[in-house]
């Protein structure tokens, strides 16, 4: 007897097995180690399934032997079901976590650009830093030579006070000796020129001056003008002064 087993579109090749005390022809486009797996594996179902059932007839325990083939194969497509629906979550499941893996990738990538920029901003920071250092050290230098100049300005003004306060001093007494000897002259010249005094005093005769030799000045008769009251030449000054 000749059967056929369905397979693809490979090859075929026909198989001589015994199944059950039954000797078949089966051409198959499976390997042969294959082939012998399988047909060992019904041979030993049938011969289990003909001990428990208690009967040897080759179609009802080929019937049963089918059926439980059938379940088998039921159970395998529906456990193949549910791992291909597992197998759509898990893809979904990972699409959403490529999808999450995507904006991660992308939040990582503008945090590393944000660091690059705040990276930046703290090189900047630390040359704006360090020129204001040097900028507070120049200054500190400058408030130093400052204070040193205020020093010595301080210093120049005190000494120019104590000079001042000395030309005050020294002002002060040429301006008393001034005033007295200021009162002392203005004495002297009302002693000198008082009109009353003048008219107060004896005429004296008059004598007549000789008359100068050859060679000899002849003295100068006094100027009868009247003069101002501070129009006055050294004469005078030396006759008031020994009064």
């Amino acid at each position: 007897m000749g059967h056929a087993m369905s397979s693809d579109s490979s090859p075929r090749q026909v198989f001589r097995v015994n199944i059950f005390n039954q000797s078949l022809s089966i051409a198959s486009s499976t390997s042969a180690a294959d082939f012998e797996r399988i047909a060992s594996q019904v041979d030993e179902l049938m011969g289990m399934i003909a001990s428990k059932s208690g009967t040897a007839d080759g179609t009802r325990v080929g019937v049963l032997a089918a059926m439980h083939l059938a379940d088998r194969l039921y159970q395998a497509e529906r456990k193949l079901e549910s791992l291909q629906s597992d197998l759509t979550v898990i893809r979904a499941g990972a699409q959403d976590q490529q999808a999450e893996a995507l904006t991660a990738t992308a939040e990582l990538d503008r945090a590393r650009q944000e660091l690059s920029q705040a990276s930046e901003l703290f090189h900047a920071m630390k040359v704006r830093f360090t020129q204001a250092e040097q900028a507070r050290t120049a200054l500190e230098a400058d408030l130093a030579s400052a204070r040193g100049t205020v020093a010595a300005a301080h210093a120049e003004l005190a000494s120019a006070q104590r000079e001042l306060s000395e030309v005050k001093v020294e002002l002060e007494a040429e301006r008393s000796r001034f005033g007295r000897n200021a009162d002392r002259l203005h004495s002297l010249l009302e002693q000198a020129f008082d009109p009353a005094a003048d008219e107060a005093a004896p005429s004296a005769p008059a004598v007549s001056a000789p008359k100068p030799s050859h060679g000899t000045v002849a003295p100068q008769a006094p100027d009868p003008r009247p003069r101002d009251l501070f129009s006055f030449d050294d004469q005078d000054l030396a006759r008031g002064a020994t009064v």
